[in-house]
């Protein structure tokens, strides 16, 4: 059984309940809780918290240790125990503490596509989360009333469907069309992160997915 501290960076859908991911406090990097059931989604009585975590929360969580899945290398496996939260982090504190986990290079999830093969992705993962800092981004309402968000990043341009609970919510609200965070009614920040994930396999595919969106004024 060990303990670990986590700064959420992300609130993201995930099947019928959650992912939470974040920055270990504990000196373990970017980690990912799950259940031991599904595809280790989080439901309102995993965490036991109320609201469910959020973006900049301090979360403390017991665990059995990392679940050795070779496509989500950062998976902790919950032990079902409440969690605790310290409340909100101020997102000026956080910022250095992100800064040095910054993805720089051009792939993400080493390769340049929205999604990595499930054949790839079981030969072992380097890394299923990472933070990076778009050169540029709009939010995309798509006419299908889909939710994406298009960036620029290590020279690349992405698009890249996101699920967070806070965003997402906010673009479904709006008709088709391209916005900024301040369209949206959500600030209008200096700088924004996004945290990525390499969501389950989806018909032998690890599809890449914004869960995500983080603000610093």
């Amino acid at each position: 059984m060990a303990t670990e501290r986590m700064l959420v960076l992300a609130n993201s859908r995930k099947l019928g309940g959650r992912c939470i991911a974040g920055l270990s406090l504990s000196g373990n990097g970017l980690v990912r809780p799950v259940s031991d059931s599904g595809d280790g989604e989080l439901l309102p009585s995993d965490h036991q918290l109320v609201p469910p975590p959020a973006e900049f929360d301090v979360v403390t969580f017991d665990h059995l240790g990392f679940a050795d899945d070779p496509t989500q290398p950062e998976n902790l496996v919950i032990d079902g125990e409440p969690w605790d939260s310290e409340g909100p982090m101020a997102p000026a504190a956080a910022l250095p503490l992100i800064e040095g986990h910054l993805h720089s290079a051009s792939a993400i999830f080493e390769n340049h596509g929205k999604a990595v093969p499930a054949q790839v992705a079981e030969e072992g993962m380097d890394a299923s989360l990472c933070v990076v800092e778009p050169d540029h981004l709009d939010f995309v309402v798509t006419p299908q009333i889909r939710t994406r968000v298009e960036f620029v990043h290590g020279g690349h341009f992405w698009d890249l469907p996101i699920s967070d609970y806070r965003v997402s919510p906010a673009m479904r609200t709006q008709p088709t069309g391209r916005y900024s965070l301040d369209d949206l009614g959500l600030g209008d920040p200096d700088r924004i992160m996004l945290l990525l994930s390499l969501a389950a396999n989806h018909n032998d595919w690890h599809s890449k997915l914004v869960a995500g969106v983080l603000q610093f004024p």
